[in-house]
């Protein structure tokens, strides 16, 4: 399965800190905008009461006789065009005072501040005339400021400050709306999403579904999930394996040993009915049923005592006690035990073992135990003529046992499962006279030692090599496993005689 591509991760605190601040800034922002129109609205109306347009900056434009005064007309007051000359050259509105053609002194007294003053004046060039001409108002300082007009006024801003807050109130709540929704959908895809999905894994994690896997592109904390899920995942799966092989694996065992018991024992009770009733005439062929009967309850305590040892085997707590031992030695004595059984076999026996004492921790009963069972098995599976050799090989952190035959050799298929229990060469050996656990044994003690049984791999041959530690540490297995170099240069090695 396609694994996410993984992008840099952002700590889910500082994301979701963002967020909130994003929030807040643009939430503060369409308050203060909405706000402020409010407060544009409102402000306008006074500023119209308190500043109305009665100066004259506020109404002159270009076309003086298009300036309107219907404001300022209505305060009693009027607007005077006076040319460069201070003659009045027209007039908008009822002229109620003042001469047509100002002198000096009327000219400065229109613009002294004066309570006794009859009417409030301002003045301000025409536009386009280079200030030829001037617009003069005059409005009645009795209507300068009307406290009716205010009173109307301030009623008319107070129903616009009431309309202008509701709608703004409702602009507000529309914005912080589609704000809040913006944010949602944010975090809806950096936290809600990956939450979903684990959810969904762990939901297919209950229903037993252990090849589920998570995809999704998230934050340091999520990710962090993310990998341990799928890395809980992908054991659950091994682990699942594991149970399904070893149920097969079980299966076939308890196959293996009802076949393989029951044979013998209908056997016997063949020939013990037989007896029984008297079926065996002669004495010669009595002590032939005898023998065989012998042979068969032989291989029914052998096949007992195989299965009894090999579950000891597989307990974590069978004690594997080692202690240092002269490996050259042990090689010797069980070379020198064989030798006999090959000779009569008719075998050829070649040993390799280095004169010098090779100490290293073992346990003397379980180390024989597999080294004889692959000796045995050469025995029973190889016809006469067959060429067998035990070598002995030492390296500055490992040693190599090897036993290796030129007989009919291991079918390709049966390779990957020569260690299982019950799987034999039955097809291209000549009988069956093993157990079919002697290998799965020998692996299991190899194991015990922290060492490693291998079969190679060699056209015409069959090579069994079992490698062991110098020393006992707790890297061990990790450090023998990674010296595939310098196995590899021992694997390449014959020491078989052609």
């Amino acid at each position: 399965m396609r694994k996410p591509k993984k992008l840099k991760a952002t700590k889910l605190f500082r994301r979701l800190l963002s967020y909130y601040i994003w929030f807040s800034v643009t939430i503060t922002c369409i308050a203060v905008l909405v706000f402020g129109i409010i407060i544009i609205r409102a402000v306008g109306p006074v500023e119209e009461v308190l500043f109305p347009n009665i100066r004259a900056e506020a109404i002159v434009k270009s076309d003086y006789t298009h300036i309107k005064a219907s404001f300022i007309q209505s305060l009693g007051g009027w607007v005077e065009i006076i040319d460069s000359k201070r003659q009045v050259i027209h007039i908008i509105g009822e002229k109620k005072a003042g001469p047509l053609q100002y002198d000096s002194i009327q000219w400065q007294k229109l613009f002294y501040d004066s309570k006794t003053k009859p009417y409030y004046v301002s003045s301000s060039p025409v536009p386009g005339t280079n200030d030829q001409l001037l617009a003069v108002v005059f409005v009645s300082s009795e209507y300068a400021i009307q406290e009716p007009l205010l009173h109307k006024v301030a009623e008319e801003m107070n129903e616009d400050f009431h309309i202008s807050l509701v709608i703004g109130l409702v602009l507000l709540l529309i914005l912080f709306m589609i704000n809040l929704f913006i944010y949602g959908r944010l975090a809806s895809k950096r936290v809600t999403r990956p939450l979903k999905s684990i959810l969904e894994g762990l939901h297919s994690i209950v229903d037993g579904q252990y090849d589920k896997r998570l995809q999704y592109s998230g934050d340091y904390e999520l990710q962090q999930i993310q990998d341990h899920f799928n890395t809980m995942a992908e054991k659950l799966e091994q682990a699942e394996q594991m149970k399904h092989e070893m149920e097969a694996s079980k299966q076939r065992m308890l196959t293996g040993i009802s076949h393989d018991l029951r044979t013998p024992i209908t056997t016997i009770q063949g020939y013990t009915q037989a007896l029984q009733m008297g079926l065996i005439e002669t004495e010669e062929k009595r002590q032939q049923v005898l023998r065989t009967m012998l042979q068969k309850s032989q291989r029914v305590s052998e096949l007992i005592d195989d299965f009894f040892e090999l579950s000891k085997l597989e307990s974590s707590d069978y004690p594997c006690e080692l202690e240092q031992t002269d490996l050259s030695e042990f090689i010797r004595e069980i070379a020198a035990e064989y030798y006999p059984l090959f000779e009569e076999q008719e075998f050829v026996f070649n040993y390799h073992i280095p004169s010098k004492v090779v100490s290293i921790p073992a346990n003397s009963r379980l180390l024989y135990r597999a080294v004889s069972n692959l000796l045995s098995n050469a025995i029973h599976y190889n016809p006469s003529g067959t060429t067998v050799s035990i070598v002995l090989d030492v390296m500055p952190q490992e040693v190599l046992i090897r036993v290796e035959d030129n007989g009919v050799g291991i079918p390709e298929e049966l390779r990957p499962t020569i260690f299982d229990a019950f799987s034999r060469g039955d097809r291209a050996r000549k009988s069956d006279g093993g157990t079919g656990l002697g290998l799965t044994i020998a692996k299991h003690i190899v194991e015990k030692h922290n060492g490693e049984i291998k079969l190679q791999s060699v056209v015409g041959k069959t090579v069994f090599d079992i490698w062991l530690p110098m020393q006992q540490t707790n890297q061990t297995t990790q450090t023998v496993v990674g010296r595939s170099i310098r196995r590899k240069q021992v694997e390449d090695k014959s020491y078989l005689k052609q």
